[in-house]
């Protein structure tokens, strides 16, 4: 069966991250998992994205008519991919501490100390946006024969909504971060001193994605509002909105993590050689 537009799309979208993987996985063994989680969050988003495409080709191709079960599943894929993408940018402030001893620059300790506390409740936020999407799409899905049950339809609606709109809130926490944290970029070791001009050059492309979630969202049919606009329904509607607002955005925050997770793979080689070079081990080292 030939693709349509919506289905090459998601062939695209299939390669691409599919090849994202593999410098995804070189930063996750690289930097480690314990002060980089971002990194295990990029993998999350990437194996979502594929499993998200692969079952919407599959629903495309197949020759018989999906089951409700499929189509569910690849619902929530997509309505949830954006929760990862999140979580990885905000995780990779985690371990963003002055090289500094805190001694010489008080003032920049009680901010990194303050900080993570506050990040850590975003995360929160995302999770309950991945949760709701989650819900809402399961309680929009018509039932095996496909009849649709009013009130579930009706409070699905509502989860998606609430959803993005957490979503937003999670990203002006981000931005919060990243005002704080940026000033402190070049007392901060790698990746974090490589990958803040990243996230700050990805916050309008998130912006871009999230606004399409609200469209979409807040654009849902229910059993009393009906005729709202199609445009911004990710299967079904305008090709070139979720391209211009949501596809396109996403490649562009990967791409810079992933340009920048290499820059500093590199700095942070250098740095090791150039401590076993004057016996420093590439560490600070406090005189007193």
């Amino acid at each position: 069966m030939v693709l349509n537009a919506h289905g090459i799309v998601a062939s695209f979208e299939l390669a691409f991250y599919t090849l994202l993987l593999i410098p995804t996985v070189l930063n996750v063994f690289h930097f480690g998992v314990r002060q980089h989680t971002g990194w295990l969050f990029m993998v999350l988003f990437s194996l979502v994205k594929m499993t998200g495409a692969a079952l919407f080709i599959s629903t495309l191709t197949s020759s018989k008519t999906p089951s409700i079960g499929l189509q569910v599943a690849m619902s929530i894929m997509y309505q949830v991919a954006l929760g990862p993408l999140l979580s990885a940018t905000l995780s990779f402030f985690n371990g963003a501490t002055p090289t500094t001893p805190p001694s010489t620059n008080r003032r920049r300790g009680s901010i990194f100390s303050n900080l993570p506390r506050l990040l850590r409740l975003i995360h929160f936020a995302i999770i309950a946006a991945i949760a709701l999407g989650v819900i809402g799409g399961i309680n929009r899905a018509p039932t095996s024969n496909g009849q649709i049950n009013a009130s579930k339809y009706d409070s699905g609606a509502t989860y998606l909504k609430v959803s993005s709109v957490l979503l937003l809130v999670a990203l002006v926490g981000i931005v919060y971060g990243l005002m704080r944290y940026w000033s402190l970029r070049t007392v901060m070791s790698e990746p974090q001193r490589s990958i803040l001009p990243a996230i700050g050059a990805a916050i309008p492309l998130l912006l871009l994605r999230v606004i399409y979630s609200l469209l979409s969202s807040f654009n849902l049919n229910t059993s009393t509002s009906k005729g709202h606009t199609m445009a911004f329904n990710i299967f079904t509607g305008s090709i070139a909105a979720y391209i211009v607002l949501a596809m396109l955005p996403q490649i562009g925050v990967v791409v810079l993590y992933s340009v920048a997770g290499f820059v500093a793979r590199l700095k942070s080689g250098k740095s090791v050689e150039v401590g076993a070079a004057d016996g420093s081990n590439g560490k600070f080292e406090s005189h007193v």
